[in-house]
């Protein structure tokens, strides 16, 4: 069931995420920005197959969905460089 993968993704996300932001070992950090991006692979599409019977109902919602997948893709690295250059790359 995609409700229950994206729950253990979001698990996964939340876990990776703390220990990229709150270690200072060189391993963990890998080994969590690994984790960290193994999780966020599959939630993308196991979202868009969650809600495959909204946009069938509604064409423009999936229009709007990759439009703002499309602009978070686009912004976000923007704004990690940004935060990376005024505070410093661990921050960022």
């Amino acid at each position: 069931a995609p409700a229950v993968i994206i729950r253990i993704l979001s698990a996964g996300i939340l876990a990776f995420l703390c220990i990229v932001l709150f270690t200072n070992s060189l391993p963990l950090m890998l080994a969590g920005t690994i984790g960290l991006g193994l999780s966020l692979s599959g939630m993308y599409g196991t979202t868009v197959a969650n809600a495959g019977d909204v946009f069938g109902r509604y064409p423009l919602a999936m229009g709007i969905f990759v439009t703002l997948s499309g602009i978070g893709s686009i912004v976000t690295p923007s704004v990690i460089g940004t935060v990376a250059e005024s505070t410093g790359i661990r921050t960022g």
